[in-house]
């Protein structure tokens, strides 16, 4: 009998919120550890807004591990609750087998096999047509492998390509009905993101092609522009092959802000569609103070006395599109009160504070590139930890540098460009607060928190203004 297959891609939703409902879900990132937090909860939590779509990771130490798990409980509800679920295979033991830019046989042979076997339990247990599910290959393949922080030999698209044939392979020995099974190579725009993309998205033959974006480097649109240069137009989707794999503001980036949360998903979802993205997911079902803690990203619920997640203002965007709505993005600024390490009563401990902060480069015109500085001191009466101090503009984190460990009484002067050109902030004309805040995530014991931050105003002429027009000065307003 011949082998069923669908159609053709699927076809596009015409207005964003039905995209919204039918293409964007959370990821799914659980902590059984801790009460409330473990993988029934979280599903339920996603059902409770009405999500269609979920992601997950899938990780494999060995081969065989990886359909183990697919096996247990809570990965064969997400299969049998949600018509589009996201698995990121993360296969760790692929770079066991790189020997000088080679990949073992042996070992490739072994993930390939994995595939076809994640594959084919995904048929076996799912056989509706218009099911589908998106498997990703090691998750940011670029954060993991092919740079020069992570693998600089590593073969990318021999193991990226070798494991999408191993799911057609899979397919191909389906009969009758089963669900559309769609291959993904997914990048972080980091600091390599975009050498990374030029060397290897061109080579990729994975149905699609994934951005995972939750950094300040570029924004979602810039980034996904730049992958469109680099892609083939081939698969069921062709030049269409893009989608974003996750997003989310991090803890850091929004302060705490639930309003400006909620508006930075608005624009980041809204770019990804208009940008002809097929899927996108977020990342914010993680909200508990270990990963917080770990990873710095933010979430939907949790923070409240309660946990109850109608208080957070993201939430209710997306439950009001899953219920049948229109999306409400909130115009006011919300901040929330957050866990906080308490000043320490020793007498000689140390104690960071900003003493000063300012735009660098003294044409602040619109469009123009835009770096700043800080002057960090410590006034306490011991050594300082080495920690980082962060950039704001209007409460949007756009740049951060690292801060060394400081003697008693001793000052030093960051600018976020030090590190990395790329920590920049392109001028938006009108007047805007500028904050640097040394310690973000208080992780360090500190003698006075207040002073850990401080603002200033200044302004940006119109792009076709002179310099005279400049910026507004250094007149510092206490940090909140």
């Amino acid at each position: 009998a011949a082998s069923w297959a669908p159609a053709g891609p699927l076809p596009t939703p015409a207005e964003y919120e039905q995209w919204v409902r039918e293409r964007v879900g959370p990821v799914v990132y659980p902590a059984p550890a801790l009460p409330g937090r473990g993988w029934d909860e979280l599903l339920n939590l996603t059902h409770e807004a009405g999500a269609r779509a979920v992601k997950t990771w899938l990780g494999s130490h060995a081969k065989g591990d990886a359909l183990e798990t697919l096996q247990t409980p809570a990965y064969q509800r997400m299969i049998a609750e949600f018509p589009v679920v996201h698995l990121n295979l993360s296969q760790s033991f692929i770079t066991r087998g790189l020997r000088d830019g080679t990949l073992d046989p042996a070992t490739l042979a072994e993930a390939t096999a994995e595939w076809r076997d994640v594959t084919r339990e995904l048929c076996r247990v799912a056989r509706d047509a218009d099911q589908v599910f998106l498997l990703s290959v090691g998750g940011e393949i670029n954060v993991y492998m092919g740079t020069q922080q992570a693998y600089p030999d590593f073969p990318v698209a021999e193991y990226v390509n070798a494991c999408h044939g191993a799911v057609g392979e899979a397919l191909a020995e389906m009969e009758g009905p089963r669900p559309q099974v769609f291959t993904v190579a997914e990048l972080q725009g980091h600091v390599e993101f975009e050498a990374f993309a030029a060397r290897w998205l061109p080579e990729f033959e994975t149905d699609l092609i994934s951005l995972s974006h939750y950094t300040f480097y570029r924004d979602a649109r810039e980034t996904l522009r730049i992958m469109k240069r680099y892609l083939k137009p081939i698969g069921p989707f062709g030049a269409d092959r893009l989608m974003m794999g996750e997003f989310g503001p991090t803890l850091e980036r929004c302060n705490w802000n639930q309003a400006l949360h909620a508006r930075q998903h608005d624009r980041e979802l809204r770019e990804a569609y208009e940008e002809g993205c097929q899927f996108a997911f977020y990342y914010s079902l993680a909200d508990m103070p270990g990963v917080i803690a770990a990873s710095g990203h933010d979430g939907l619920f949790g923070w409240h006395a309660d946990n109850s997640p109608q208080y957070r203002l993201t939430w209710q965007y997306y439950r009001d599109i899953y219920q049948g709505g229109k999306a409400r993005v909130p115009e006011y600024d919300l901040y929330e009160v957050r866990e906080q390490r308490p000043p320490s009563a020793e007498a000689d401990v140390a104690n960071l504070a900003v003493e000063s902060v300012r735009v660098v480069e003294g044409d602040a015109r619109a469009g123009e590139a835009l770096t700043f500085s800080a002057t960090i001191r410590n006034d306490g009466g011991s050594a300082s930890e080495s920690t980082a101090v962060a950039f704001f503009v209007d409460d949007w984190m756009i740049a951060w540098a690292p801060v060394a460990a400081l003697a008693p009484g001793e000052r030093v002067t960051i600018g976020s460009t030090d590190e990395d050109r790329q920590f920049v902030w392109r001028g938006v004309e009108g007047d805007h607060r500028l904050r640097a805040t040394v310690d973000t995530q208080r992780k360090l014991s500190d003698g006075v928190m207040e002073d850990n931050s401080l603002q200033i105003w200044f302004n940006v002429s119109p792009a076709e203004e002179s310099a005279a027009g400049g910026a507004a000065g250094e007149s510092g307003i206490s940090g909140e």
